[in-house]
C-alpha cells in the first residue's frame, strides 16, 4: 500500500465521520427517552430478580464436561 492509498481511506473515513457528526447536531438531542427512564429501569431490574429460572439438573444426573 502506498501513501496515495491510504490518503484515499483517511478522506473517506474523515468524511464519513463528519457526515454522521453533522446528523447528530442537526437531528440529535440530549433529552431522556422514554425507554431510559428510571422508572423502566427499575421494573426491569426488578423483573429480572424475580424471574423464575428453570433448571434441567435432577438429582441422580451425571454432568458430563
Amino acid at each position: 500500500h502506498n501513501v496515495d492509498q491510504w490518503k484515499i481511506v483517511f478522506y473517506l473515513s474523515g468524511s464519513i465521520y463528519f457526515f454522521c457528526n453533522l446528523l447528530f447536531i442537526l437531528f440529535g438531542s440530549g433529552e431522556t427517552q422514554w425507554w431510559d427512564s428510571e422508572e423502566n429501569k427499575k421494573k426491569k431490574q426488578e423483573e429480572h430478580f424475580f424471574r423464575p429460572r428453570a433448571s434441567s439438573i435432577v438429582p441422580g444426573d451425571a454432568i458430563v464436561p
